[in-house]
């Protein structure tokens, strides 16, 4: 039996429900197209601004629940305790058959509800990021959590740095990654050409982007420093 946790909850375990049936379906590309008088075809725009890299749209998630008690009274308390759960902002999703990785991920639309006197089938849509996170930072990835078909990396993310150290830090999956970078003193980081200083205060930069691969990054500074990021797959 299928279960899942949003907002810190589980749907078997804190409410009793059966889920009867989970789809998870894929993001669409984000496509920016111009067609020019005279020309066959089009131009295709959609990986101009984000430098290469294909972007996604939302990716829906569907998931029917089976609610059931002993009267019609106790069923719609039921109901009412669930609606105000899944009710929560954008939140943590996991699903217990992908261990070790989340959705963000909120209800936009009214839930679909059927009764049969004192039972019913609640039909949720869940409007999620495009892509799933691990549910642990990098540098705390476990065996359990490898993913060999990336492929995947067991790497240090912390570092000490006296002076200047040249570090490498690899990303998994086809898109670039922000990172918070955590510093207990005023950090220079160069990265693809571009410098920033991190503090304790200002901790990211977007346009400090960990690209997918091998990343070079050469630190100037006294103290420690932590990079701190999760996978990110379709």
């Amino acid at each position: 039996m299928a279960t899942f946790t949003f907002d810190g909850k589980n749907s078997y375990s804190d409410f009793g429900l059966i889920a009867e049936e989970i789809k998870i379906q894929s993001p669409s590309k984000r496509k920016v197209k111009e067609t020019i008088p005279g020309m066959s075809g089009y131009l295709d725009f959609s990986t101009v601004i984000s430098g290469g890299e294909q972007v996604y749209d939302t990716r829906p998630i569907t998931a029917k629940l089976f609610l059931s008690k002993d009267n019609r009274e106790d069923l719609y308390n039921l109901y009412t305790r669930v609606l105000e759960w899944l009710g929560a902002g954008q939140s943590q999703l996991i699903f217990d058959f992908m261990p070790g990785y989340y959705f963000l991920a909120e209800i936009e639309d009214a839930p679909t509800w059927d009764e049969f006197v004192d039972n019913g089938d609640l039909e949720v849509k869940f409007t999620a990021q495009p892509y799933k996170y691990s549910i642990t930072n990098y540098g705390d990835l476990l065996w359990d959590n490898i993913d060999f078909s990336l492929p995947d990396y067991i790497q240090e993310t912390t570092f000490s740095v006296n002076s200047s150290k040249t570090v490498t830090i690899y990303i998994p999956g086809n898109h670039s990654i922000i990172p918070s970078v955590v510093v207990n003193n005023d950090t220079s980081c160069t990265l693809n050409n571009y410098t920033v200083t991190f503090t304790t205060s200002k901790t990211t930069d977007w346009l400090f982007k960990l690209k997918p691969g091998a990343n070079n990054i050469t630190i100037t500074g006294n103290g420690n420093i932590e990079f701190q990021f999760r996978k990110e797959v379709l």
